[in-house]
């Protein structure tokens, strides 16, 4: 799902999120709220490959943010959106989530998001769908570089190559096949030293 935010003050900015249930998604903790920022509303875009056109789009200010959450730190970078129930479809459908305590690591993952396609491109109004395909690595190596208050247990840490994620594209989904279906393993939230892109 896309999501297009309204936040305080009248600027406008964008994430991603996930389908949980006909009315449940879930997204990073900071698109709704940081030390910096507010947000009002979310329009959820689901169904549609444009962020700004299409698909069933609907409007919730129904946020509910991890307990834990750390906006200094972003540890424990979730949260749930509730929309009101949406029937669901071969364009609209929930994603599952991984189950048990796999820890992925050497795996391709893929990154699903509406965000920048490069540090100096701004979302436009034809905003795409994109995606890229990044390898779990081992969270000892995020802490050798990002340091135990950034990296903790829940932290599944990623590297990319020439494709990577970029701003816009928090929130959403980082995904692994099992199977016939494609599996929820995480969510994107950009490390300490990427909050300022």
């Amino acid at each position: 799902a896309g999501l297009v935010i309204d936040l305080v003050g009248g600027r406008e900015s964008v994430c991603g999120a996930s389908l949980l249930s006909n009315s449940r998604l879930v997204t990073a903790a900071h698109c709704w709220r940081t030390a910096r920022n507010q947000a009002v509303q979310f329009t959820v875009v689901l169904g549609s490959i444009r962020l700004f056109s299409g698909g069933n789009r609907l409007v919730t200010s129904r946020v509910t943010l991890h307990e834990n959450y750390n906006m200094a730190n972003l540890n424990n970078d979730v949260g749930i959106i509730t929309i009101s129930p949406v029937t669901l479809n071969a364009q609209v459908n929930r994603i599952n989530l991984a189950r048990g305590n796999d820890n992925y690591i050497g795996q391709f993952a893929t990154a699903v998001g509406f965000g920048r396609t490069g540090d100096a491109n701004p979302v436009t109004q034809n905003q795409v769908l994109r995606q890229a395909n990044l390898q779990i690595i081992d969270n000892d190596f995020c802490t050798r570089i990002y340091g135990n208050n950034v990296v903790i247990d829940s932290t599944l840490c990623c590297a990319g190559g020439r494709q990577n994620v970029c701003g816009g594209d928090s929130g959403g989904p980082l995904t692994l096949n099992s199977g016939s279906a494609r599996i929820l393993v995480s969510i994107y939230s950009p490390l300490l030293s990427n909050i300022s892109k």
